[in-house]
């Protein structure tokens, strides 16, 4: 709706996406946005504390169900420590576009992991062990024939709307 992208500072880079297996969305079970001070209007660049980065992992069509798979299995684990949660992965949802009204990047295939980090420290931290960890190493070594470019990396701040928490 207009509504729903005036608050978006970019509606143009759209993905059209799927939870990457049974329960990979995000939980939001039981949750709700914080309460805002009498007359305080809702702000998006409102941070509360922490970072949420998704990692978005471009591969070549028909790999990303075995790639997720894997995923699941072998990295979801790595990405839970203090301080850290994996809250959610998504694979490309190959179907017509049912909103046109916002344009998707169409022929894409993508696996995106988004984890919550305590801070930018911790975050940095958990970069450095998972970079030093051998398994860690021998899922992206066994990986590289399925990607097609390097990965990209967002980070976010959410703000004291979001209904993404792990810190709390």
């Amino acid at each position: 709706s207009n509504g729903a992208n005036a608050t978006m500072i970019d509606s143009d880079d759209v993905l059209l996406l799927k939870p990457a297996w049974l329960g990979g969305g995000f939980d939001l079970s039981g949750a709700s946005r914080a309460s805002l001070p009498a007359g305080e209007k809702p702000s998006p660049n409102k941070a509360v504390a922490g970072i949420v980065v998704i990692r978005i992992h471009h591969l070549r069509r028909g790999t990303e169900i075995g790639f997720a798979s894997r995923f699941e299995v072998e990295m979801a684990p790595l990405t839970t420590a203090p301080g850290i949660r994996h809250l959610a992965a998504f694979i490309t949802e190959h179907a017509e576009n049912s909103f046109p009204r916002l344009p998707i990047r169409a022929g894409e295939n993508v696996f995106i992991s988004v984890t919550g980090f305590d801070s930018a420290e911790a975050h940095a931290s958990h970069e450095a062990a998972l970079a030093a960890s051998p398994a860690w190493q021998a899922f992206w070594q066994a990986a590289r024939p399925d990607l097609t470019k390097p990965a990209e990396t967002l980070r976010l701040s959410p703000t004291s709307q979001s209904l993404v928490r792990w810190n709390s």
